[in-house]
Formats: structure tokens, sequence, C-alpha cells
């Protein structure tokens, strides 16, 4: 169970890094490159990216967990069979609808992140 805690920690640690990095990147940039829309997207999408692989890693904990949950409870019964894996959470009734920079730009900026007001965005 050490192991676990050990190796949870590690993961998290990593996310936490990867996260401090990509806002370094941003603090780093001009206000004219934080209005750049690409450097946005590129934004939304390495935050994104570590925040789903952090997501699946804890996932695929849970689902292991259960596996073996199943498993233990399953010795002593002959019907108990342990599923073959958690059920996938359910899509979205309906797409997204885009965000324009402006409401990117809102949502990403804050107190402690000064050089950007969301009117700049774009412009």
């Amino acid at each position: 169970e050490f192991k676990r805690v050990e190796a949870t920690l590690v993961g998290y640690n990593q996310a936490a890094d990867a996260l401090y990095d990509v806002r370094a990147w941003w603090l780093s940039l001009t206000p004219q490159e934080q209005g750049n829309p690409e450097n946005v997207t590129l934004l939304v999408k390495s935050t994104e990216e570590t925040i789903r692989s952090e997501h699946l890693s804890w996932l695929q904990d849970m689902q292991d967990k259960l596996a073996q949950l199943y498993g233990q409870e399953g010795k002593g019964e002959e019907q108990a069979a342990p599923p073959a894996k958690a059920p996938a959470p359910a899509p979205p009734a309906a797409p997204l609808p885009p965000l324009s920079p402006e409401a990117i730009a809102a949502d990403v900026l804050s107190p402690d992140m000064p050089g950007l007001t969301p009117s700049q965005v774009g412009h």
C-alpha cells in the first residue's frame, strides 16, 4: 500500500510541475504574445493534456482497486465475478460551444497573473 501512495504522490508532483512549467511559460510571454490566439491555444491544450493525463492515471488506479476488491470478494463465492473494467463515463449530452479568446483569457487570468487583460486578447 505504501508503494501505491508513493507512486500517487510522484504522479501528482509531476502534474504539478508540468502545470507550473506551463504557467511560467505563459508569464514569460509579452502581453502581445499572450494575445496571440496560437499561444492561447497552446496554453489551453498543454493545461488540458496535463490534467487529462493525471485523470487517466487516477481512473486506472481506481479500476485496479475495484478489480482487486471484486477479486478478493469472489474468492469465497463461486458466482461472484469481477467486472472487466469500470463503466466509462457518459459522454456529454451535446458538444460544448467553442470559446472565444476573450472567454478563455477571462478563465486563465487571475490577480496573480499580471500583464494581460481580457480586453487585450485577440487584439
